[in-house]
């Protein structure tokens, strides 16, 4: 599978938590910037910012995009992808506990070890 083959809900799910994950120490880097912009390429840049402002007015707290997720992420290999597209995002640089925190609970909420 691939972020492509997303369906809207998944791909504003993706979204919302990417946009939650980068802001959680409180900035956004320029390594998590340039992390995002190529995903949003990959992703459709369009599309991404669509789903970048939309996600922006719908989750204002990292539970918001969570409660999203649990609801609206339903196919295992949406879930692997996008754990795994989180995971990538907060290795560009050193991670802090909150983005851990959320990446663990992403794991915990689908069952993925």
């Amino acid at each position: 599978m691939t972020p492509q083959d997303l369906t809207q809900e998944e791909h504003l799910a993706l979204v919302g938590l990417l946009r939650q994950l980068a802001a959680m120490d409180g900035t956004v880097t320029e390594a998590e910037t340039a992390a995002l912009q190529e995903l949003g390429d990959e992703l459709g840049g369009n599309r991404f910012l669509q789903r970048w402002r939309e996600a922006g007015e719908r989750f204002s707290t990292p539970q918001d995009a969570l409660d999203f997720a649990a609801h609206e992420v339903q196919r295992p290999e949406a879930r692997r992808l996008i754990l795994t597209l989180l995971v990538d995002l907060v290795q560009v640089e050193r991670r802090s506990r909150a983005e851990e925190q959320l990446v663990g609970k992403v794991r915990l909420m689908w069952g993925l070890f």
